[in-house]
């Protein structure tokens, strides 16, 4: 009995917890962060930013990857070169989310993934 209502118990979290789901990070708040020009070389924000510009990148590479290992000649979306430095992003992020304000309560992921497609598409992949 005690098994059957911790199971339940956990089944009713792992479920709110999907539907709650919220993005670890916005792209308003990454904004505040990238654009912090008082911070740079040096101060907190500007590295929170290429921090998160940086485990965007891992998480992509690790996605091609995987994407090459489970489809074999397929491509994927974003193909981010050796050597990518997140500071040669920075800019590009701080661009995109002036020119696009409505995107502040967005994913900040999402946001640097479609930037990444748009600069670094793979060979025989749309961009979007």
């Amino acid at each position: 009995m005690r098994m059957k209502l911790w199971l339940a118990v956990g089944i009713v979290a792992t479920s709110s917890h999907a539907v709650d789901a919220q993005s670890f990070k916005t792209a308003g708040g990454l904004m505040k962060n990238c654009a912090d020009e008082t911070g740079a070389m040096g101060g907190q924000n500007y590295y929170i930013c290429l921090g998160y510009i940086a485990g965007v990148a891992d998480g992509e590479a690790t996605a091609a990857r995987r994407f090459q290992s489970a489809h074999g000649t397929m491509s994927p979306a974003t193909c981010i070169p050796e050597g990518f430095v997140p500071l040669q992003i920075r800019e590009r992020v701080v661009a995109y989310l002036e020119a696009h304000p409505e995107e502040a309560g967005t994913n900040a992921a999402d946001v640097i993934t479609d930037l990444f497609q748009q600069i670094y598409p793979c060979a025989g992949s749309a961009a979007r």
